[in-house]
């Protein structure tokens, strides 16, 4: 559920966690990208990665991996809220805040995203879905709001248009 937490809060992560949630397999420190490149340029990739890899720094992201399961778990963006909401860590509170200042339609289009990708064929496939999702998303009212809220106007207080659910089902069957 760490990947739904990232999604909807926008959170940022290290090198542990980006190895932790699949987006990374290694963790090479910067110092070491010369021997890297060295290594694969006279060799056999595995042991030129083996010889720079190391363990990453720690990350927060595993110090809350618990209440994140236990809040993100399931399909429905109110009760992840609520439960976010109600946990009695600070973290799962300041989540819930931050997902609460953010697009309703981008969350729940995030979150089946998220959902729907994982049953999908693979990468290729996922991008295509995601392309596909961005560009719809583009023509929906919410983004010329948060640009005013967040560039122009500079009030940080966005009204955004949540669209009804069927809505979100279309793009996902255009998608």
């Amino acid at each position: 559920m760490s990947d739904n937490h990232l999604a909807l809060t926008g959170a940022t992560i290290g090198a542990g966690g980006a190895i932790m949630v699949g987006l990374a397999d290694r963790h090479v420190p910067a110092e070491r990208l010369p021997s890297l490149i060295e290594g694969l340029s006279s060799g056999d990739a595995g042991p030129a990665v083996a010889a720079v890899t190391t363990a990453p720094p720690a990350d927060d992201l595993g110090d809350h991996r618990a209440w994140i399961d236990a809040c993100y778990a399931g399909t429905d963006l109110g009760v992840i809220i609520g439960r976010l909401t109600a946990h009695p860590a600070p973290e799962a509170r300041a989540a819930a805040e931050e997902i609460a200042g953010k697009s309703p339609t981008s969350l729940a289009v995030t979150l089946r995203s998220l959902r729907t990708a994982a049953r999908l064929s693979g990468l290729r496939a996922a991008l295509a879905q995601e392309y596909r999702l961005s560009a719809a998303l583009l023509r929906l009212p919410d983004l010329a709001e948060g640009i005013r809220a967040q560039i122009i106007d500079k009030d940080r207080r966005p009204r955004w248009s949540p669209v009804p659910p069927n809505l979100v089902d279309d793009l996902f069957r255009r998608s």
